[in-house]
């Protein structure tokens, strides 16, 4: 049986840094903000069961700090393993830079 988490799974997310950005930030109807984080994009492979591997996009974001964003910005096409907290929000799957990580980098 599987079990529901009220809270951020971590792992370790491995793949080859291709970006940097800062996502576009705005305000809903309801008038909250959202955007304005910077993201990482990464491919990461995932192995299938019938031998064949998949590259799969990845987006992490590291938050609103822009010295964080461009610590990255020289590791572009080098293979990396961040920790990560990942989660679902409105049935999709997000991926953060683990707080101790983006700590280390401020």
């Amino acid at each position: 049986m599987m079990e529901l988490l009220d809270y951020p799974a971590r792992c370790t997310l491995a793949g080859v840094r291709l970006n940097v950005f800062q996502s576009p930030a705005g305000k809903g109807k309801d008038g909250s903000a959202y955007g304005g984080d910077y993201r990482l994009q990464l491919m990461s492979a995932d192995h299938l069961r019938n031998g064949e591997t998949k590259l799969t996009p990845t987006e992490v974001s590291v938050g609103e700090d822009a010295k964080i964003a461009e610590s990255y910005k020289g590791q572009m096409g080098k293979v990396v393993h961040l920790p990560v907290s990942v989660y679902v929000s409105q049935n999709v799957l997000r991926v953060n830079l683990a707080a101790e990580k983006a700590a280390a980098h401020a």
